[in-house]
Parts: C-alpha cells; sequence; structure tokens
C-alpha cells in the first residue's frame, strides 16, 4: 500500500508519467510491425493478382507462332488429322475420278496445309 501512496506522492507523479510514456512507446512499436507485416502481405497478394491478370490477358493473346500449315499436327484443326490427302493413278482411274481427288486434295492443302 505504501508503494501505491508512494507513485501518487510528488516523485511517484513522474515515475507513473515515465511507466506510461514507456507502454505507450512499445505499444505504437508493436502496432507499427503488425501493420507494416499487414501492408507487406497485402502488397504482396496485390502483385500476384496482377501477374495473374497479365497470365489471363497473355493466354487469350496467344496465337501459333506461325501458320497453319507450319503446324506438324495442326492442332488447330483436329479434322487436319483424319483427313489424309485422296490418291489416284492416272492410269487406274478415270478423268473424273482423278479431276476429283485433285479438286478434294486441293480444299484440304488450303484448309491445312500441305502436307509434309
Amino acid at each position: 500500500m505504501t508503494t501505491i501512496v508512494a507513485l501518487f506522492g510528488p516523485d511517484g507523479i513522474l515515475y507513473a508519467l515515465l511507466a506510461a510514456i514507456v507502454a505507450a512507446f512499445a505499444w505504437s512499436i508493436r502496432r507499427g510491425g503488425r501493420l507494416a507485416e499487414r501492408n507487406a502481405q497485402k502488397a504482396k497478394e496485390l502483385d500476384a493478382y496482377e501477374k495473374h491478370l497479365k497470365d489471363i490477358a497473355d493466354a487469350s493473346n496467344a496465337r501459333p507462332s506461325g501458320s497453319v500449315s507450319d503446324n506438324p499436327y495442326n492442332r488447330d484443326r483436329p479434322v487436319c488429322l483424319i483427313w489424309t490427302p485422296a490418291t489416284y493413278s492416272g492410269a487406274g482411274d478415270t478423268a473424273e475420278t482423278v479431276e476429283g481427288n485433285r479438286a478434294l486434295n486441293a480444299k484440304r492443302d488450303a484448309y491445312c496445309g500441305k502436307p509434309k
């Protein structure tokens, strides 16, 4: 009890004020550290979100580096995987068959590119 009374005495108020100042300073340092950590986390999340949006934009703008005919598998046009050139023989087929197969192959070449 005498200690409490001594704190409120002429010298006690000075010690109480000094203790309050030290406590406030410690609280502000601790709070500042938490705020800095929270701000750093928000900045990291914002950076990741911006990178994510950039990746989406890049993916939507992606195009093959060459033409479809440069792509040996023609993945952009799956029908080209199974649409093989029609074969014909000038000696064994009629002129109408040869002409039809040439027209079909020309359509295939225009759509898929020349076969390799």
